[in-house]
């Protein structure tokens, strides 16, 4: 099912400007790219999956955070332990959450 923009849904070029966002506020030399393989890091690159594109936002910037936070937890905690998950609550924290 294909979600429409009246309720919301991130576009690609939405997600593409998040990605690169993030990725410069935290100073990482990678690039996002498109995939038809699941989301994945393979440095230099943070590999998205096309599924993501015309999704809620809070499903598509959560994979690009995700695959960001292996970022600084690879290759000490490379399968989503208690490190990667700490980091991937820190990028939620700081591009997900408003304070008002």
């Amino acid at each position: 099912m294909k979600l429409t923009n009246n309720i919301g849904c991130m576009e690609k070029e939405e997600i593409e400007n998040f990605a690169a966002m993030v990725l410069k506020e935290c100073g990482y030399a990678y690039t996002m790219k498109w995939t038809t393989a699941g989301n994945i890091l393979i440095k230099p690159f943070v590999y998205i999956d096309e599924r993501n594109i015309d999704t809620y936002p809070y499903l598509a910037k959560y994979w690009i955070l995700h695959e960001i936070a292996h970022i600084d937890t690879h290759p000490q905690d490379d399968r989503h332990g208690e490190i990667f998950h700490a980091r991937l609550a820190e990028l939620i924290n700081q591009f997900m959450t408003t304070v008002e």
